[in-house]
């Protein structure tokens, strides 16, 4: 697990409202929380082994084995028929980071270079 991403950090949405807490912990585990009101709240566990460079400040998730994608996915649930996904994260500085999803037709590659954002996270700290 890379050393800077190793914290709490959380966003907003503000069209929707919605909190989002994420921690990355030096396991590799991953929990995220999204708050949607304050009444409902939801929580997803992922686990991952590190990250792969593949552009600017923009990394993509090595999930680990049996794991799944659900902390990773932040501020909004994909779907899709014939449709696949992969999950990263852009560094933007010290103290933000935003997750991005890629996704292809399940017949065709990747393009790593045409991420769809997610929320802006800041660094909450230890």
């Amino acid at each position: 697990m890379p050393q800077e991403l190793i914290d709490s950090w959380s966003g907003e949405n503000a069209v929707t409202g919605e909190k989002y807490d994420v921690s990355f912990h030096v396991t590799g585990f991953v929990v995220a929380r999204t708050i949607y009101d304050e009444n409902r709240h939801g929580t997803t566990f992922s686990g991952i082994t590190g990250l792969e460079r593949v552009g600017d400040h923009l990394f993509r998730y090595q999930l680990a084995a049996g794991e799944d994608a659900s902390a990773l996915i932040v501020g909004g649930g994909i779907g899709g028929h014939s449709v696949k996904f992969d999950h990263g994260i852009r560094i933007i500085d010290a103290n933000t980071i935003q997750p991005v999803i890629w996704q292809a037709s399940i017949t065709e590659d990747f393009n790593y270079a045409n991420p769809l954002p997610g929320p802006l996270l800041t660094r909450r700290g230890s």
